[in-house]
């Protein structure tokens, strides 16, 4: 891990540069307010960490996606073998959200190759990749969340919050979200349970455990909206952009899945309906929405990017599956988001559910790899429209980290079939 350069000093030598302030990941740009002595209530939507602040941990060699016939399959499993020995960055804690924007796409990535494959080596990855990330979590180290005064049953990190050592509830459900993922095919799959069924039970107990220490910061009002609330984000009085509260609200709709808890179905569905109401008609058969929550009266000014937007647009789709608020015909919206809106053909993607900003970077390819969820519920032409504008965005394209891995193991589960 000495691979990692520290983002901590990093942002510091750039406080200075207003230049590069807009192409800092969100978290940073609360860490960089405090170097530069700024106080913002409403911080603009920003890139992602996901692809930025995480760049330098990448592959021994690179492994290029073809412009033609690419064998998605033997790509992925040429880039796990040469990032980090096939380890993932489980060996990792999350002290600068390691876990949370490396090692959970891995995981996630790992199920879509099951599911592409039927291979169950994938599954056994993520069986030990997420046991070394229990071993490393707060509550089990002792370490203390700087607002809570005590440990969590999360992951925290230095690196976010200028008070201290925090667990951000993005960071939690990011995490568990391939795990939640596993421990339904588990269940579901009577032929797998004599290899993963205990493993399934007992990750399926950690997981509730942390969803229901999380969930005391789940605030609904009589509307039927539901939230989460965090001391360590500023500038919307507590409440998170959307996309954190829906990194959560997927591992609730997992666990629903999986034990039918009404609890589950209830604080999922709020959260949906907050978003839902959030979601505005962008005059071309989609949808538009911002990366902060939006009262039913608040214009949308600025669209959310479309790197965070994945995570909302995740959400839905696994609600739909769920039959929790968004249906169908709501995901078939957000596909004409991306293929209206988002695609300028070409070549050329905004960065922006609204279609605003051409610049893509770092955006593609692994933005829309992340929204392939929403296949499982369009059309076949729908379909075959979504899964090649993917495609174009990975053609000719470095897989050198895991959130664009997730992409190529997406385009493994969905290839049309010869």
């Amino acid at each position: 891990m000495n691979q990692i350069r520290s983002l901590t000093t990093y942002l510091k030598s750039m406080a200075a540069d207003k230049s590069v302030h807009a192409t800092l990941p969100f978290h940073a740009i609360l860490l960089l307010s405090v170097c530069c002595s700024i106080a913002v209530a409403q911080p603009a939507p920003p890139p992602d960490q996901r692809s930025t602040g995480t760049a330098e941990l990448q592959s021994n060699h690179e492994v290029i996606v073809p412009a033609a016939s690419p064998g998605y399959v033997a790509l992925f499993t040429e880039y796990d073998r040469n990032f980090n020995n096939g380890r993932g960055v489980s060996d990792a804690d999350n002290t600068n959200g390691q876990l949370a924007w490396l090692q959970s796409y891995q995981m996630l990535a790992y199920m879509q190759m099951y599911r592409a494959t039927s291979e169950t080596k994938w599954l056994d990855k993520v069986a030990v990749q997420f046991d070394r990330a229990l071993e490393c979590r707060d509550d089990k180290l002792g370490r203390v969340d700087v607002h809570a005064k005590k440990p969590l049953k999360g992951w925290g990190t230095a690196t976010y919050d200028k008070a201290g050592w925090h667990v951000f509830v993005v960071h939690t459900g990011m995490v568990c979200q391939g795990p939640a993922e596993f421990v339904r095919m588990v269940k579901e799959n009577p032929a797998l349970q004599s290899d993963y069924g205990t493993t399934a039970t007992r990750f399926l107990s950690e997981i509730e455990t942390i969803a229901a220490e999380a969930n005391q910061q789940l605030k609904t009002n009589a509307a039927g909206e539901g939230w989460y609330e965090d001391p360590g984000i500023g500038g919307n009085g507590g409440i998170v952009p959307l996309n954190m509260s829906n990194a959560m609200g997927s591992v609730l709709v997992e666990l629903y899945r999986v034990t039918g808890k009404p609890d589950y179905r209830d604080k999922a569905t709020a959260l949906a309906t907050y978003f839902k109401n959030c979601l505005r008609d962008n005059g071309n058969g989609g949808y538009n929405w911002s990366y902060w929550p939006k009262t039913s009266d608040e214009k949308v000014v600025s669209g959310e990017d479309i790197s965070h937007a994945s995570l909302n647009v995740d959400f839905a789709s696994r609600c739909a599956s769920a039959g929790i608020v968004f249906t169908a015909e709501d995901i078939e919206k957000f596909a004409r988001t991306w293929l209206r809106t988002v695609d300028k053909g070409n070549g050329k993607w905004a960065i922006r559910v609204d279609g605003s900003d051409g610049s893509i970077a770092p955006y593609i390819p692994q933005a829309p790899g992340r929204w392939m969820s929403i296949i499982v519920h369009l059309d076949v032409e729908t379909a075959r429209k979504f899964y090649g504008s993917v495609a174009n965005a990975f053609a000719g394209e470095n897989i050198n980290r895991p959130s664009r891995a997730l992409g190529v193991a997406n385009l493994a589960r969905f290839q049309p079939k010869p």
